[in-house]
């Protein structure tokens, strides 16, 4: 069990505290401390209780990590960050699940506040995953809820680490975690499970001795605020980082883990993130992004609050991330996606609005929802199964359709995709847009409207 610290020494004594005092004989794991300062009354404590004590001078989390893992002599990696603590029955938990061939567990928590009380519980229904296949049959669920947030809810085999790589990320260990354990061959081949514990007093849906269910087995330090009312306004990451489809395909190359590290990179250079927690935000944009989904959702799953996100989103340079998307999709072509043409759909977004009207890029629009007001922008996405992948997007201007009609093409083929069909709406149903995309040598299917019955396609 490696517990890590940063800069901060309040909690460290009671997390280790709560690894020293487990159900499971103490001659089958061992504790290490990893933190970045010296204090007397601890090291004095840690010795006494023959925990062993490293300090390091690395600053980012996978490093201090990687430090641990060197130390370790044991087959089974279990993290447990300094303001967090583990139940007596945590390790039990872990013992009999890797003993079974599990190779990544991860389990529900309780949240409390300063003090430590309790304040909720982040808690799921249990499942495993035998192999690859079962990954993709959950991917929808996964979609919903990040099951694999918070680093010291997780319990890794050490053989399925990428150390390399483990030594350079800055944040998300979590989600690297679970990738690696996703990438590992013998998860691929169904003979290393993956598995989710998220019930409190039920047993698992894997084969515990009976009787024997999982109970608590984590408690999460939480700040004790809230979030503000939730405001209407609604911001998608994904259509920035929308990459979901690829990183699945790029997982079964062996490469995730690598391309998951480019994506941090990117996010790290296209976004000057001043607030406090820079870390958790830049966390629920790269969660946001691989699962398509919008920030308020993403930050509620992992606890951290949606409005601070989207206030920091606010404050980004468009030009500057949507630069950054581009050398993503770069990277994606240099890994080998987008060899053979493909389909992109063409779609027009309205994000209603109940602001100011006069709000920069606030356009009128068909009542919904109880406005008439919305951001609008056009995005054109390469289709791959039922998922998008977003690799152009333009504002709707003041302007004729084909005009960004032609922009969003224009981006498309400056990133090197070659398009084998071009899907369009009824909304594009115009003669300029037929007459361009006809002069162009362009295949398309589009809805038509109007003289032809609604449904037709030309």
């Amino acid at each position: 069990m490696i517990v890590t610290a940063y800069n901060r020494s309040k909690y460290v004594l009671q997390a280790v505290r709560s690894a020293l005092q487990q159900t499971l004989p103490k001659d089958l794991y061992e504790v290490i401390v990893v933190k970045n300062f010296r204090d007397e009354t601890i090291d004095r404590r840690l010795e006494e209780w023959g925990v062993a004590n490293i300090y390091s001078d690395d600053t980012s989390q996978g490093g201090t990590i990687y430090e641990g893992i060197l130390a370790a002599e044991g087959e089974v990696i279990s993290i447990l960050d300094d303001d967090d603590e583990f139940l007596p029955t945590r390790l039990s938990a872990l013992y009999r699940a890797f003993s079974q061939g599990a190779c990544y567990f991860h389990n529900g928590k309780i949240i409390v506040d300063e003090v430590g009380k309790e304040i909720g519980r982040d808690s799921y229904v249990s499942f495993a995953l035998r192999d690859y296949n079962d990954f993709q049959k959950h991917l929808r669920a996964f979609q919903k809820k990040a099951f694999f947030h918070n680093s010291s809810s997780a319990a890794i085999r050490k053989s399925a680490i990428n150390t390399g790589i483990l030594n350079e990320i800055k944040l998300s260990v979590d989600l690297f975690l679970f990738f690696s354990a996703i990438e590992q061959d013998h998860f691929a081949q169904g003979r290393c499970p993956i598995i989710f514990d998220g019930a409190y007093d039920s047993r698992a849906n894997f084969n515990f001795p009976a009787g024997e269910g999982i109970k608590p087995v984590i408690r999460v330090r939480e700040g004790a605020a809230r979030c503000r009312a939730v405001d209407q306004n609604f911001f998608s990451a994904g259509w920035l980082f929308n990459v979901m489809e690829t990183i699945n395909s790029i997982l079964r190359s062996n490469i995730g883990n690598k391309y998951l590290l480019y994506v941090y990179e990117s996010i790290d250079k296209a976004m000057n993130i001043k607030a406090r927690d820079s870390g958790s935000i830049k966390k629920v944009i790269v969660l946001s992004s691989i699962t398509n989904s919008y920030v308020e959702g993403t930050a509620s799953s992992i606890d951290v609050c949606g409005q601070t996100v989207r206030n920091n989103l606010k404050e980004q340079d468009p030009e500057s991330v949507l630069k950054y998307n581009g050398e993503v999709i770069k990277k994606m072509k240099e890994m080998g996606a987008f060899r053979k043409p493909v389909i992109v759909a063409m779609d027009w977004h309205d994000i209603m609005f109940y602001g100011d009207a006069k709000a920069e890029g606030v356009k009128g629009t068909k009542h919904k929802n109880g406005t008439n007001w919305a951001y609008q922008f056009a995005t054109a996405a390469v289709v791959m199964g039922d998922e998008k992948l977003t690799v152009a997007v333009t504002p709707v201007n003041n302007e004729s359709k084909v005009e960004h009609v032609r922009r969003l093409l224009s981006k498309v083929f400056e990133l090197g995709i070659k398009v084998k069909i071009l899907l369009l709406d009824s909304g594009y149903y115009t003669v300029d847009i037929i007459n361009y995309l006809i002069a162009n040598g362009i295949n398309f299917i589009m809805r038509t409207k109007g003289m032809f019955k609604d449904g037709d396609y030309l």
